[in-house]
């Protein structure tokens, strides 16, 4: 699941989620079955996953998009099950606020963020994009503050 939604969440192409998912899984199995040395499964995951999308992507196969949708389940855990007219024309306004400051993060923030809300540690998410621990710290710290700004305004 957390890889799907990463990718989901990141690439905003949920068929193409499933897909990569499937195939990013498929590979640790037989990397596995190859006995190759994995100390982080989950970081080994996430990162064959975001090369197959980013080839993906590269292929022409799908299209980038830069948007980030909420499944209704998790809406509905979200918002309290009886709101107000009120309430729930304010939260519409929140949600699309959030997204639209989600879409204006770069790429890097974008997926940083998403990993970070995934539970992957600072350490964990630099194994996946590539970079130190105080670069991601600082990406993530970023990406958290330009939200922050972007909401308040």
């Amino acid at each position: 699941g957390a890889v799907y939604r990463y990718l989901a969440g990141v690439y905003g192409r949920e068929s193409d989620a499933e897909e990569v998912t499937q195939e990013a899984f498929l590979r640790l199995h037989l990397a596995l079955v190859n006995r190759e040395k994995i100390e982080n499964p989950k970081a080994w995951v996430l990162t064959v996953a975001r090369r197959l999308m980013l080839d993906r992507l590269k292929r022409g196969r799908c299209e980038a998009v830069r948007h980030c949708t909420v499944a209704p389940d998790v809406a509905e855990a979200v918002c309290d099950p009886a709101p107000t007219p009120e309430e729930a024309l304010a939260e519409r306004r929140k949600r699309a606020a959030l997204q639209h400051a989600v879409r204006n993060l770069t790429s890097l923030e974008q997926q940083c963020l998403f990993a970070r809300a995934e539970g992957l540690k600072l350490r964990q998410i630099g194994e996946v994009v590539g970079m130190d621990l105080r670069r991601v710290a600082e990406v993530v710290e970023r990406a958290v503050r330009t939200l922050q700004r972007q909401m308040r305004a």
